[in-house]
């Protein structure tokens, strides 16, 4: 666990970065999670919720002593268990126990084989793993020449199979207000299934795929002018997208690979009889994305109630991205290929017995030259709620 001093620690070693990339104030990056490939299923920033016990022991001869902590009544770990005994205070066993619908005066120390005897006990206490997530998440990011874009993300995860197998819908619906025109709608869905092959109170493994579906064309316009990409609610391609998440202790890693098989409808290009303004985004007329790898490193800081995450996320375009110019010819978008680099952190804080709050922050600190995709943002800013459901 972190103590107070620890976290203010970290705390200021955050705020510092933050106020660094602020003041440089001509960074952007490349907004992934609008993408999709890093805010997937298990891949998502905000999935690190805290348990005591591993999800897959959910009967009570699957118990074991290497699953759990000793902790004391100030919530930090005395002592790694290596013994039978599971937790020395039951008001502790888990954050929000259930173990306190009955409480036995006589008992101070549990171990397995005076929990199989409390037959009153509940199984439930021992393995928490809703059957149905939904999340609701408003963000708030800055894109090309100071586009204002705001997106209300609905996902619903749901429980497929036996604590092992997830199901996963992602829903935007996007605004866009900008010095060429105010668009809205809805955004591509994302659909995605994952599978937990492994998890054990210090290690879990989560594999991913999934496919991203247009909702549009990308090819909203102001009158008779085409609008860049920036003011598109979809990025009118279908792509794949496959990864997998490692957690180990308090650190975790991801890895993912996201594939665009078509080129967009949008029609955008620059025009010599507009001004400045019209003509100040990048050219995406029949754009086709080049594919990202996606590395992610995070460190989660837990507390009594809630988690904080932070870390570093990799975004590797494979390739430049092409476009079709004004004669018909498909040229290259140089500088499109490359790495960006993001910082960002998540809050998720309990504020009722099945309802989180969570926060997310990402802002750049590398980025490519050209991204004709329209996902430049400076910063993005999220926060919602999260609803676990039986």
């Amino acid at each position: 666990m972190v103590t107070f001093t620890n976290y203010m620690r970290h705390l200021l070693v955050i705020s510092s970065v933050l106020s660094f990339v602020f003041m440089s104030g001509t960074t952007y990056s490349q907004g992934c999670s609008d993408a999709g490939v890093c805010s997937v299923g298990s891949l998502g920033l905000a999935q690190y919720k805290y348990e005591k016990l591993p999800f897959d022991k959910v009967k009570l001869e699957m118990v074991e002593a290497e699953d759990t902590e000793i902790f004391g009544e100030d919530f930090n770990p005395r002592k790694k268990s290596d013994t039978t005994e599971i937790i020395i205070k039951q008001e502790v066993l888990t954050t929000d126990t259930l173990l306190k619908q009955f409480k036995n005066e006589n008992l101070t120390a549990y171990n397995i084989d005076s929990i199989k005897a409390n037959s009153n006990l509940r199984r439930e206490i021992l393995a928490k793993s809703p059957r149905l997530i939904v999340n609701n998440l408003v963000s708030y990011g800055v894109g090309d020449n100071q586009t204002s874009i705001i997106t209300n993300n609905l996902e619903v995860n749901y429980r497929i199979l036996s604590k092992k197998l997830y199901a996963q819908i992602k829903i935007p619906y996007i605004a866009v207000n900008g010095n060429l025109a105010n668009t809205k709608g809805l955004g591509d869905l994302t659909l995605s299934i994952s599978y937990t092959a492994v998890n054990k109170k210090k290690k879990k493994l989560n594999f991913v795929a999934g496919v991203k579906i247009p909702t549009n064309e990308s090819n909203f316009s102001e009158g008779n002018d085409p609008l860049p990409m920036v003011y598109q609610t979809s990025l009118g391609s279908k792509d794949a997208l496959v990864g997998f998440n490692y957690r180990y202790n308090k650190w975790d890693i991801t890895f993912a690979y996201q594939h665009s098989f078509n080129a967009t409808n949008n029609k955008y290009l620059h025009n010599p009889l507009k001004n400045e303004k019209y003509n100040g985004y990048f050219e995406s007329n029949q754009l086709k994305r080049a594919d990202d790898g996606v590395f992610r490193m995070n460190r989660s800081f837990l507390f009594k109630k809630g988690t904080l995450t932070s870390g570093l996320l990799f975004i590797y375009h494979l390739q430049n991205d092409t476009y079709v110019d004004a004669i018909g010819n498909r040229k290259t978008a140089e500088g499109s290929k490359g790495l960006t680099l993001n910082l960002n952190f998540a809050a998720i804080y309990p504020i009722a017995k099945k309802v989180d709050f969570t926060f997310i922050f990402a802002t750049p600190l590398i980025v490519r030259d050209a991204r004709p995709d329209g996902l430049t943002r400076e910063y993005i800013v999220m926060g919602g709620l999260r609803f676990n459901i039986d």
